[in-house]
């Protein structure tokens, strides 16, 4: 933690002393956690994902980040982080954003790979989405349950990091076609070819922390056309 101290939407300035491969610090307000793998931290709009090991981070803890900057998503990140929990307070509430929003963010530059302070509609943003789901994976490699859900006529695909899939009476009751709300974190998948100075965002999906985080609003009529 005596690495250079940095604002959260400053990671990657331009500088003409090249310090890749050197810790920095930076802090915020921890929005969305994935115990074990990643959490999100956000600072005044901006947001980036951190990876880290730690069991005990919850949202809304105030903390101090000490990594490495990685672009290996192109977007701004830190991996190998050391925390450290400073404060507490509320978690973040989340943005009710359209999807044309979240594949349309606002960067400060192309260079710093940010999204603009002020705008939480991109990469790391927590969101709420409305929409059908419309169908329900089992795990895949990585221990995710896959998700894809509707909403403003986009299918996305949606995260869940949970252990026992076959035991989740939660679960169990999600039914295909049903109406559900989405509590989650944005990811951009993005397309950049042959390090060009831009890229292309060619869609996003979504990460739930736990089954807590949807939310069924209506299920499927119990008419189909099998049973009429």
């Amino acid at each position: 933690f005596d690495a250079p101290r940095v604002a959260l939407d400053r990671l990657v300035p331009f500088s003409p002393q090249v310090d890749a491969g050197h810790r920095k610090v930076t802090a915020g307000v921890v929005s969305f956690v994935v115990p074990g793998r990643f959490f999100c931290l956000t600072d005044g709009g901006a947001a980036v994902r951190v990876m880290s090991g730690h069991e005990d981070i919850r949202p809304g803890d105030l903390v101090e980040v000490s990594g490495f900057v990685d672009r290996s998503r192109v977007l701004a990140g830190l991996s190998e982080a050391s925390v450290r929990v400073v404060g507490r307070g509320p978690p973040p509430a989340p943005a009710e954003v359209a999807v044309s929003a979240i594949l349309n963010p606002k960067l400060r530059s192309y260079s710093e790979m940010v999204t603009e302070p002020g705008h939480p509609d991109g990469d790391g943003a927590l969101v709420r989405l409305t929409g059908v789901l419309r169908r329900v994976l089992p795990r895949d490699k990585d221990g995710n349950v896959i998700l894809f859900v509707e909403v403003d006529k986009t299918l996305v695909r949606v995260l869940l990091p949970i252990k026992d899939f076959s035991k989740s009476a939660r679960v169990s009751r999600w039914e295909e076609g049903s109406r559900v709300e989405l509590t989650g974190v944005c990811e951009l998948e993005i397309d950049r070819l042959d390090h060009l100075p831009w890229f292309s965002i060619t869609g996003f999906h979504l990460w739930l922390s736990s089954t807590d985080d949807l939310r069924v609003l209506a299920t499927p009529p119990w008419w189909t056309p099998q049973r009429l």
